[in-house]
């Protein structure tokens, strides 16, 4: 009984040992994995035989606990560094409840089963790009989560403002889906997709950024007039109409996520360029952002895995504990007004019988006092 107490002891101090490494260490990504390493050292060493293997078990221990990280996060080191991840349970299952020779041949046993595990997953994560890239995707979109989330409030106040939006985002979804009929078939794209873009990109408010980008979704003049038809010049700015910046990001990645075939390339394009985008597949078709990451800028970078993450809180908001108001009101400005002149707004406000605040909130794209011919003013 009191060297099982000790075991049990030495084990948990172990456990916490790789605990506490792997909250001091901010580069370990893959904590599961180290601990899946670490704790079939752990028991090799504690329970299956001491006696004839310690030296090798904590040799297991040193590279399950602190080198199981780069074995993943760096895939071509997996042969090396991931030998006790790969075959643990099965070599465990094995040597303790079926294997009846002797605690030495188990335990060879084990570590070579351990040694072959590792050695084909190893295969499989060099054979198998698509399994790399999941795995690297898991990892960025679950780390970003966890920088969000460590200001939830500001977070919650971000998605908040942007799911203000929600309405316009679904009215946009549903005339994407019926002006582009393939792109059914893309079912990662959706509207909390693009309430995640409009969360990162403004929080949904109209901002202005250092670089120029303006409106709810972060518009730059050049794109907003000539790839999404906005109007924007010294009388109207339309991105920073709601309506109008929403439906033209939400048309514009639908056509992008079309030209790449890929949701999570539309939104790399958005924030990182299409045509840095379409050199990067002309020279790999089968180009993959997340093991390519170092091709594109270093906001590009954090930009896609934060839209992904704060979509995966959107779909399932109490999985994070936050708290979405999913049923805000949208302003509703049903009634249309076109001058057949340029016309002065006090005009417009004095025949309609409405307030200049009503006009405002309705069209806040309109910069001054007058508004142009044939320009439609919305009120309710």
């Amino acid at each position: 009984m009191v060297k099982v107490k000790e075991s049990l002891t030495r084990t948990l101090n172990s456990v916490r040992r790789v605990r506490h490494k792997i909250a001091r260490d901010p580069n370990v990504k893959y904590p599961i994995a180290i601990t899946a390493g670490s704790l079939g050292a752990m028991i090799l060493n504690e329970y299956v035989a001491p006696q004839y293997l310690n030296s090798w078990a904590e040799w297991a221990y040193l590279r399950g606990g602190e080198f199981g990280y780069p074995a993943i996060r760096w895939l071509e080191r997996f042969a090396v560094d991931g030998v006790i991840a790969g075959g643990a349970l099965t070599a465990i299952k094995n040597s303790i409840w079926q294997d009846k020779r002797s605690p030495y041949k188990r335990s060879m046993a084990w570590g070579g089963k351990a040694i072959i595990g590792g050695t084909l997953a190893a295969s499989l994560f060099t054979a198998f790009p698509y399994v790399k890239s999941k795995v690297v995707e898991h990892g960025e979109i679950s780390n970003a989560a966890q920088r969000l989330l460590t200001n939830k409030k500001s977070l919650e106040a971000k998605i908040n403002g942007a799911l203000r939006h929600k309405r316009i985002h679904e009215d946009a979804h549903t005339k994407a889906q019926n002006k582009y009929s393939l792109l059914k078939y893309y079912s990662d794209f959706t509207p909390n997709l693009t309430i995640a873009v409009e969360t990162i990109e403004s929080g949904g408010k109209d901002l202005v950024s250092p670089k120029g980008a303006s409106g709810y979704m972060q518009w730059m003049k050049g794109t907003a007039t000539e790839v999404a038809g906005l109007r924007v010049d010294g009388i109207i700015d339309q991105t920073k109409n709601p309506d109008y910046s929403i439906n033209a990001a939400v048309d514009w990645l639908a056509k992008l996520t079309l030209g790449f075939r890929s949701a999570q390339l539309a939104i790399t394009a958005y924030n990182g360029g299409q045509n840095r985008t379409k050199v990067l597949l002309g020279e790999d078709p089968e180009f993959n952002f997340w093991l390519n990451k170092s091709k594109y800028p270093a906001e590009t970078q954090n930009y896609v895995p934060y839209v992904l993450a704060v979509k995966g809180m959107l779909d399932n908001p109490e999985k994070y504990g936050l708290k979405l108001d999913q049923n805000t009101k949208h302003l509703a400005c049903n009634q249309v007004y076109t001058p057949k002149a340029q016309t002065r707004i006090d005009e417009i406000v004095k025949s309609k019988k409405i307030s200049e605040k009503n006009l405002r909130q309705c069209n806040p794209e309109i910069k001054g006092q007058v508004v142009p011919k044939n320009y439609n003013v919305r009120y309710r």
